[in-house]
């Protein structure tokens, strides 16, 4: 319906906003296939009057995959800036950073030659370099 090849879709973004009551929040989780995750959520007023907020979004993830040499990492980063200039007036700056590292893994249908290859097999080529893009 929405764009075009595979896959296509709508992705609907909504950006957390400084708050003025200060607030943390620090979150880690680790899962199968070397899967590691760590957050970290900060908002608050900078000066005592409130008219400065911020806020702050860290992430990064390392995971690797149930094929042998593939990996994926992440580095998240998402600051924000509410400057109060008057009575419901604000301008508010938002930057986000995202670097992603990975090996892709290369698939191949399942086909009888390949029912009976076990499914660790990477199919790739383990000595090309890892894509990136920022």
């Amino acid at each position: 319906l929405y764009g075009s090849g595979f896959p296509s879709g709508l992705v609907n973004i909504i950006t957390d906003k400084p708050q003025e009551q200060p607030r943390f929040e620090i979150s880690g989780s680790a899962g199968s296939n070397s899967f590691y995750r760590g957050e970290l959520d900060a908002t608050g007023a900078v000066d005592d009057g409130k008219n400065l907020l911020y806020r702050l979004n860290l992430a990064y993830q390392d995971q690797g995959g149930f094929r042998d040499f593939t990996n994926y990492q992440t580095t998240f980063v998402a600051p924000s800036l509410t400057f109060k200039l008057g009575e419901g007036t604000r301008l508010t700056l938002n930057y986000e950073y995202l670097r992603a590292n990975f090996r892709d893994d290369d698939v191949y249908p399942n086909a009888r030659e390949f029912l009976n290859v076990p499914r660790r097999r990477y199919f790739g080529e383990p000595q090309l370099e890892d894509n990136e893009y920022t």
